[in-house]
């Protein structure tokens, strides 16, 4: 299968077209900011969603400072929400709900076998991002 190099701009363009059309829409993880959980080049699904079903430990698409971003959310209010990316041990993403896209609905596995995304993934996933602190201590006691 060849591959093909696009834009990111008209990569989401087409993204955000399905999402809109209620479409489900495939892509591949791009970077590592989502360790353990999601890996660069990893398939995974995502689906539509309504700002009033964001739940707490969701991993959505959004746009942020002019960039996509692929974050769990890690708190929410009714106008915004905040994201973090579970690599990251400091950085916290601020962001309209007007500006998240689609929600994370199952990764594929190396067989190519679907996993859906569960609650227990969600709470997993917060319980990941609670760890940051002990994980900062940790990675200067390393160094």
């Amino acid at each position: 299968m060849a591959t093909m190099i696009v834009k990111n701009e008209i990569f989401f363009d087409f993204i955000i077209e399905e999402i809109n059309q209620g479409r489900e829409v495939l892509i591949n993880v791009k970077g590592n900011s989502m360790l353990p959980f999601l890996k660069d080049g990893q398939r995974i699904a995502l689906s539509p969603i309504k700002s009033s079903n964001i739940k707490l430990g969701d991993v959505v698409l959004a746009k942020w400072n002019n960039k996509y971003i692929l974050h769990r959310v890690v708190s929410k209010n009714s106008f915004q929400v905040s994201l973090a990316g579970d690599n990251n041990l400091s950085l916290v993403e601020k962001t309209g709900m007007e500006n998240i896209i689609a929600k994370l609905k199952g990764t594929f596995n190396t067989n190519n076998k679907f996993n859906s995304y569960t609650t227990f993934d969600r709470i997993l996933g917060l319980l990941w991002y609670l760890t940051r602190i002990p994980r900062i201590i940790i990675n200067k006691i390393k160094l």
